[in-house]
Parts: structure tokens; C-alpha cells; sequence
């Protein structure tokens, strides 16, 4: 049996939130609507660091990614049927928008070096304009240059969740008939397969989160509220019952996973677990 403590670190009693994700450094990032107008809230525990009216968007707009990176908020959504790439200078007080595509994505994550890692869904795959059937890109916010287009050849038909660690990027995706979470080591003009792991079980289909610490994986099926835990062992995983204490899961839970630390939001509580 895994035990893990979750720990409460902030209260946020905000009204109408659209949008959570926790970052390195400890961030939060809240998106709630007031009067017809999206604020954006940055916290680091129970200090707010950054609050900023999102000028130019709606209540309808649908965020996947809201992150920071080198002081510069990165902000994922969607918008007139593509995804759009835009930043926040919290110095300047500037949005400036990058660049829009309109593969079909599931799932983005912003690692410590700027790359923004995007995997495809079904549709995405397949799309006229990914005739080599990519399932997953990275995009540097920095230099605005794709990386890695065509190094990631395993057969994938959606991709569920990415996390990297150290020098590593972890892919949760469906491969066939079976679940796959490879390993894989990254450069920036290479990537290059560590290691695969076949999991042939229903149960752990539609992964939304994948968080990893030097010695295990863990994966959070959030649609049922469940968590599965697994420890690599001699190359392989092995699944373990895995607890967290500390929290009383009985509201509406939103889970954040950043390398091996999960992040908790529980009816506007925020909890900690550390693995």
C-alpha cells in the first residue's frame, strides 16, 4: 500500500471558476468570471503574485493551458474553431498571441525549458493537414519553432496525458488494444525511446493526469475519481493500491499533477500531496 499526506495550502472562495492548473514553482493560476469578464488570478501558496483582466476574451472561451515560463505567462485555448498560442507579459502587461493550429489536440503541457509538448487526439491524427499522422508536436514559446515532428513513431490513437521529469518526458497514450505509458529521453533536435510500457487493461483507459517521481508513475483517472499508483520494476510496472489521506473528497475535485508533486482542488481548497 502507497500512503500519500495531502497537505491543505490555499483557500480560494472565488465564485464562477472556469479554470485551474497548478506550475512549477508552486503557482496557481485561476480563471473566474466576473460581470461578463474573465479575471486571471496568479497565486504561490496564499500570496497573489499577478491579477489581470483577460481583455479580447469571452465567457465562452475554453482554456486547455494556462502556465508560466521565464516570467511569461503561456495561455492555451480555444477559439473560432483552432487552438491559440498567446502570451502574458506580467512586466509589460502585454497579450500578445503566437500562433493558432487546427489539429484536433487532448492534451498540452509547458515544461522547464519553454517547450510547449502537444498531443493529438483521434481527429487530430488523422486530420488532411498531419498526413504523416504525427501524434505529438512540441512547440518552443521562446524561438516560435516547432521540435520533435517526426521522432515519435509508436503507433498512437489518442494521446491522454504528458509530464516531463529531469531530462525525461513521460507519454500516457492508447495504443493498440492496450495502454501505453512510454519514456522517452529528450534533446533539442532528438528523442529517443528509453523504455515502453504495455498496460492491457481497460481500467486504466482515458488517463487525464500523469504525475512522476524518480521511482513510480502514477495515473489519475479522473472521470471516476480514482488513482492508480505503479513502481517501476526491473524495466516493468508493477500496479500498487495507493491512498491519500488528509482530504475529504466528497465535492467537486479538479487534479493537477506537476513531475511528483499532485495538486488538489477540492470545493475551492487546495491540497498538496508530495510522492
Amino acid at each position: 500500500m502507497l500512503k500519500l499526506t495531502a497537505k491543505q495550502i490555499g483557500s480560494y472562495e472565488r465564485d464562477n471558476i472556469i479554470y485551474f492548473n497548478a506550475g512549477r514553482d508552486d503557482q496557481v493560476f485561476i480563471v473566474t468570471v466576473h460581470d461578463h469578464k474573465l479575471i486571471l488570478e496568479v497565486f504561490k501558496g496564499r500570496s497573489l503574485l499577478t491579477k489581470k483582466e483577460l481583455n479580447g476574451f469571452s465567457e465562452d472561451t475554453h482554456f486547455y493551458l494556462i502556465d508560466s515560463y521565464n516570467e511569461t505567462i503561456v495561455l492555451v485555448y480555444l477559439e473560432n474553431h483552432a487552438c491559440q498560442l498567446s502570451t502574458y507579459c506580467v512586466k509589460s502587461d502585454e497579450i500578445n498571441q503566437i500562433c493558432s493550429f487546427i489539429l484536433s489536440a487532448n492534451v498540452f503541457h509547458l515544461d522547464a525549458n519553454g517547450l510547449l509538448w502537444i498531443g493529438l487526439t483521434d481527429e487530430g491524427l488523422y486530420d488532411d493537414s498531419n498526413p504523416e499522422g504525427k501524434a505529438i508536436f512540441a512547440f518552443h514559446v521562446k524561438d516560435k519553432m516547432f521540435y520533435f515532428e517526426g521522432h515519435l513513431k509508436e503507433m498512437m490513437y489518442e494521446c491522454y496525458a504528458i509530464q516531463s521529469f529531469e531530462s525525461y518526458l513521460y507519454v500516457c497514450f492508447e495504443g493498440e488494444d492496450c495502454i501505453v505509458i512510454g519514456s522517452y529521453q529528450i534533446g533539442r533536435d532528438r528523442i529517443r525511446t528509453v523504455y515502453e510500457y504495455l498496460i492491457e487493461d481497460d481500467k486504466y483507459s482515458y488517463c487525464d493526469q500523469l504525475s512522476v517521481s524518480k521511482n513510480r508513475v502514477l495515473l489519475i483517472q479522473n472521470p471516476e475519481d480514482k488513482l492508480f499508483a505503479f513502481h517501476e520494476v526491473n524495466e516493468g510496472l508493477k500496479e500498487a493500491d495507493v491512498l491519500i489521506q488528509g482530504i475529504d473528497r466528497k465535492g467537486k475535485t479538479t487534479y493537477r499533477a506537476v513531475q511528483d508533486q499532485i495538486f488538489i482542488l477540492n470545493d475551492n481548497v487546495l491540497y498538496l500531496v508530495k510522492h
